[in-house]
């Protein structure tokens, strides 16, 4: 069963751990080296900006990845007009990788904490083009690509996607 806990400042070490591991550093902070102060130092802030809001994933009460969602700014990338919420996720535990927990995470947590805000239309997501096992789990999941395109805030080739609430197919 998956659910979802708010991260808690006690977390920071779990988080450094997996974003030290090659599956998750492939895709999150390659190029950057964070040391332990730093990572807690960037999380601590998005704990207190009132911007992002972030989780640990949990399946069957054990802890296996990290995911956030925040207010997207700039929905431009993504073709639409509207107010759109942002995923980003990975999962820490190797154990827990390539088994198509992805899909259900995701949907899990669109249906039961973004969707509830019957002001929210749409999800954006945005994988680095060469990150074909996430875009694999996100079209599982309903999402649905948008745009292609460089990212200046990821420095990246960027494959935008979106689910309209509409298209959620539980």
């Amino acid at each position: 069963m998956i659910t979802f806990r708010n991260v808690i400042i006690n977390d920071f070490s779990l988080m450094y751990r997996w974003l030290q591991l090659p599956h998750v550093k492939k895709f999150w902070y390659a190029n950057d080296n964070f040391t332990y102060e730093e990572t807690c130092e960037k999380y601590e802030h998005r704990l207190n900006d009132g911007v992002h809001h972030m989780y640990i994933i949990q399946y069957n009460n054990l802890d296996i990845g990290f995911l956030q969602s925040y207010l997207i700014e700039n929905s431009l990338p993504f073709k639409v007009d509207e107010p759109i919420v942002g995923v980003d996720l990975y999962i820490g535990e190797i154990e827990y990788f390539h088994k198509n927990h992805g899909k259900d995470i995701l949907k899990t947590f669109i249906k039961n904490y973004v969707f509830i805000n019957k002001e929210i239309h749409y999800v954006g997501i945005d994988p680095e083009i060469n990150n074909r096992d996430a875009i694999k789990a996100y079209k599982k999941a309903g999402f649905h690509h948008v745009n292609t395109e460089y990212s200046t805030e990821m420095k990246k080739m960027t494959y935008y996607m979106t689910l309209k609430r509409s298209k959620l197919y539980l």
